[in-house]
């Protein structure tokens, strides 16, 4: 990454997952910028319910799950690379072997995440 490039700003970032509305539907990561945790899910809950059509962020928040901060994730990730850590889904053999296929990111200026995102190692995928 050149120095000219802008790097993501982790600071106030959020990933959460959110659980299908039923059967027919599927699991949703989401990327958000947020001051908490609670902040968070409640944006992600409200850009979903919009998304699902008639569907109430009141109920959508119920759906959110393993809502973690940036700073959780790195620590709690294994790939060499920190950024890529943000992305990590699975592990296998104390390796990251699995990573978000189709995120949602619910940001302002999303650029950086995309270009780190697309870095990630994805099955079919170069």
């Amino acid at each position: 990454m050149s120095t000219t490039e802008a790097r993501v700003n982790f600071s106030r970032l959020y990933r959460a997952h959110v659980s299908p509305r039923d059967w027919r539907g599927t699991e949703r990561t989401a990327f958000v910028e947020a001051f908490s945790h609670d902040g968070a899910i409640k944006k992600i809950a409200a850009a979903v319910a919009a998304l699902e059509l008639g569907s109430m962020p009141e109920l959508v928040e119920d759906r959110v799950y393993n809502c973690s901060s940036a700073k959780e994730l790195i620590g709690e990730g294994l790939s060499e690379d920190v950024e890529l850590r943000f992305f990590e889904t699975g592990w296998t053999g104390g390796k990251a072997t699995h990573f978000v296929e189709e995120p949602l990111f619910l940001l302002n200026t999303p650029a950086a995440l995309i270009r780190v995102w697309t870095r990630c190692p994805q099955e079919g995928r170069p």
